[in-house]
């Protein structure tokens, strides 16, 4: 990973990064067997009715561990001098056309960045809280840049949900994204249909949610409404450039939309450490606040689109990739 990819000070020793991998590979063969005796025909008939399954405790301790250690060293890299600081934007959906720092925003497509949680900063732009719990989310290509999230983003683990669960010909991992939902001031995720944000037509978006945490009522965990996903967005946000300047600006079309998501049936999506969650593009989900005195929720999702079968990924997405740095193809050869 190169300083242009996130604001850091140091930079972890190859040797330490070779270790995280190496502990993902040494577990993976029993994380597989784990998903395997869950992800049955009935689950996937489940996935596609509801929108949305639940596979508990796949990844064991070791795998959690090495994933989460990896992130705190990246978190613990990060420059918070006053200048570095300043160039860090705060994460929010409740006006997510709205995002400070466009270009910070955007170019973060392709590299690691990090993003405050908005409680975290004080009326004078000033840190309220230590840096371990500062962040809402880094992003938002974890999978592809750095060697232990690359390790377990592609494994057979994934490689085997996106081919025999979601049913992907040709998948693209185009986005990952580490929430933290610390304790006290992990914020709320409004109700949301991931497509409107990852535009192919026909739409293909599909999600993989990892918690790293128990995720429960009391910290914030997932909730969904089973069956939503058979609705279309409302919205979605796109990207243009500036008639006048030519810079980047998101934009939600339509800016006001005709209606809100309902609710109304929603489920509580509460997990053990190490489980999945598969997400449907279209399926209507959110969090409530982290409330809890001293339980953080990490996880770490993918958005996977096609790219087979005529599939067309719009120009006016946000994600964009530098013509150098192609979403990369993702494995099928040892599929299970």
């Amino acid at each position: 990973m190169n300083s242009k990819n996130i604001l850091t000070r140091t930079y972890s020793s190859a040797s330490s990064l070779q270790y995280g991998v190496n502990i993902l590979k040494k577990h993976e063969e029993a994380c597989l067997n784990r998903l395997l005796k869950q992800m049955t025909q009935d689950k996937v008939a489940q996935y596609k009715r509801d929108g949305y399954a639940v596979l508990q405790e796949v990844f064991d301790k070791e795998t959690i561990t090495a994933v989460k250690n990896r992130m705190g060293e990246i978190v613990n890299e990060i420059d918070l001098s006053s200048e570095n600081a300043t160039k860090i934007a705060v994460f929010s959906t409740e006006n997510s056309n709205k995002q400070l720092r466009e270009d910070y925003f955007l170019d973060s497509a392709w590299k690691i960045k990090p993003f405050f949680e908005s409680d975290a900063i004080g009326p004078e732009g000033k840190l309220q809280v230590d840096q371990t719990v500062a962040f809402n989310k880094m992003g938002h290509n974890m999978h592809d840049l750095d060697p232990i999230f690359r390790q377990f983003s592609y494994s057979i683990i994934m490689r085997n949900i996106l081919f025999k669960a979601m049913h992907f010909v040709n998948p693209l991992v185009v986005q990952s994204m580490y929430i933290f939902k610390n304790a006290r001031i992990g914020g709320v995720v409004e109700p949301h249909k991931d497509d409107s944000y990852l535009i192919t037509e026909p739409r293909s978006c599909q999600g993989i949610w990892v918690g790293f945490d128990e995720a429960t009522k009391d910290n914030g965990c997932l909730w969904g409404v089973p069956g939503s996903h058979s609705q279309p967005p409302k919205h979605y946000m796109k990207v243009k450039a500036n008639e006048k300047t030519g810079i980047r600006q998101t934009f939600m079309d339509p800016e006001v939309p005709s209606f809100e998501y309902s609710t109304e049936g929603a489920v509580a999506l509460e997990t053990a450490p190490g489980s999945i969650v598969l997400i449907n593009g279209s399926f209507t989900h959110f969090s409530e606040k982290n409330t809890s005195a001293d339980k953080q929720r990490h996880a770490y999702t993918l958005h996977i689109v096609e790219s087979a079968n005529d599939v067309k990924y719009a120009s006016t997405n946000w994600i964009q990739r530098p013509k150098d740095m192609p979403f990369i193809q993702v494995r099928k050869d040892d599929i299970i």
